[in-house]
């Protein structure tokens, strides 16, 4: 389906706002995430995490978890011993772990304080025993869960990078995960291979690109290539390997950008059975195609936001979009929907 939908070009598709299922939210939220199955939604409102019963595109609140006197930043799904748990970050430093199976409690399982400064992002690598962080500070932390018995398991903190010299604002791990990549508001590009030696894990540096500006986003669309969205840029760039297994840019594309301003959440994502990564840019959130045959990239459709203030994710399936509104104080929900042309 990803080289036919893209290559044929058979299917043109749009995102449909579901305005009957807006449900006003006037608190900040910066982050919103599925679980797999897109059954649950965690949405970010301020100090506390709002959790709702998803069903075809119907939010029902089902609780809401007290976290902190800051304000959260970032969430993320993950199983560990086939319990799903979720992690999330706040301004406050700290990394919380729940479990869904305790949704009505405010307890957390494990708290995560090894941080100094507020977390700007955090990905999860594909075994879900491990995931990187970084902050506000310059820091990048990996850590790592140890199956202490066949019911619960801690995480802790194996490594620092200290390499960038100011924020870090995007992290992203390959599908392998033996590779991780970074950028922070130094303008730098750090590059790292992920060493596993049965339960560690460990980063090695292999390169570091000095770029001409910053980056909120960064992601891998296959096991070497990842894309790159400078700051506000009209352009949207492809990283690759030469022979000597140097990243550079291999190709530009120009992509939708209405205003300078930008924010640092609202990570992209890879949609596997649509063959598509979204990515935002400013108040345009850009559906990006990579041709690996050529290595072209496509843009194939763009939402353009009123206001660049809009933090949201997509399910899994790329069949449901869901972002806060800034401006209008709403959360919003957005369904695929194909267009059919053949009349025009």
């Amino acid at each position: 389906m990803y080289q036919q939908y893209n290559q044929k070009n058979q299917v043109k598709f749009c995102y449909e706002l579901l305005s009957e299922l807006t449900i006003h939210q006037k608190q900040v939220c910066y982050a919103i995430t599925f679980n797999q199955n897109k059954q649950l939604v965690l949405v970010c409102c301020d100090l506390n995490i709002k959790v709702y019963q998803f069903n075809d595109g119907y939010l029902k609140l089902i609780s809401i978890l007290s976290k902190s006197r800051f304000t959260i930043t970032v969430l993320s799904f993950f199983k560990n011993n086939r319990k799903c748990q979720f992690l999330s970050g706040s301004c406050d430093s700290f990394i919380e772990v729940r479990s869904i199976t305790q949704l009505r409690s405010q307890k957390y399982t494990q708290k995560l304080d090894s941080h100094k400064n507020g977390i700007n992002c955090l990905v999860i690598g594909q075994d879900q025993n491990m995931f990187l962080s970084g902050c506000v500070g310059q820091a990048i932390k990996l850590w790592s869960c140890f199956q202490q018995n066949q019911r619960s398991c801690q995480w802790s903190c194996q490594q620092t990078i200290t390499d960038h010299t100011n924020s870090v604002y995007t992290l992203d791990i390959n599908s392998k995960q033996n590779k991780a990549v970074s950028c922070g508001y130094d303008d730098t590009m750090l590059i790292m291979d992920i060493i596993k030696n049965m339960e560690t894990y460990q980063l090695v540096l292999k390169q570091k690109i000095k770029l001409p500006n910053f980056s909120y986003r960064i992601l891998f669309i296959n096991d070497s290539d990842f894309i790159f969205q400078s700051y506000s840029a009209k352009f949207l760039q492809l990283f690759q390997q030469d022979q000597n297994e140097k990243y550079f840019i291999t190709y530009s594309l120009p992509v939708q950008c209405k205003s300078q301003p930008c924010n640092i959440f609202f990570q992209p994502q890879f949609i596997q059975s649509k063959g598509y990564f979204v990515c935002k840019n400013s108040q345009n959130l850009n559906f990006v195609y990579h041709n690996p045959v050529n290595n072209e990239l496509v843009l194939l459709y763009s939402i353009y936001f009123d206001n660049y203030e809009q933090y949201g994710s997509l399910s899994e399936d790329g069949e449901y979009l869901i972002t806060w509104n800034q401006k209008l104080e709403q959360i919003e929900i957005r369904k695929y929907k194909l267009i059919d042309d053949k009349n025009n």
